[in-house]
């Protein structure tokens, strides 16, 4: 699959829960993304906690995750190195597709 497919997919899964919590489920939801907790911990913390009505810190934050906060996990680089090699298994006819077997 591409990655403008997996992208799709990615949209679609997204929009159905947003659905699904909209539709079926009546509670309070607060948006966040991963990247922000990476980024901006403090903040999203607090957000957290507003929301929950619990007193999560940074320390609890550190006890679950082992990456480095404040900078970004990902790079400009880290995509275009992840697209070279897709095309390169792609020439080669090495991509994987799915459904994987004929079970």
């Amino acid at each position: 699959m591409s990655p403008d497919q997996y992208r799709r997919i990615n949209t679609n899964y997204l929009r159905a829960i947003e659905w699904y919590f909209d539709k079926i489920v009546s509670v309070k939801k607060i948006g966040l993304m991963f990247e922000q907790l990476i980024l901006f911990p403090e903040l999203t913390l607090d957000k957290i906690n507003a929301h929950l009505g619990t007193s999560l810190s940074m320390e609890d934050l550190r006890s679950v995750y082992s990456g480095s906060l404040y900078k970004k996990r990902y790079h400009r680089m880290d995509y275009v190195t992840a697209l070279g090699k897709y095309y390169i298994k792609k020439l080669l006819g090495d991509v994987v597709r799915f459904p994987r077997g004929n079970a």
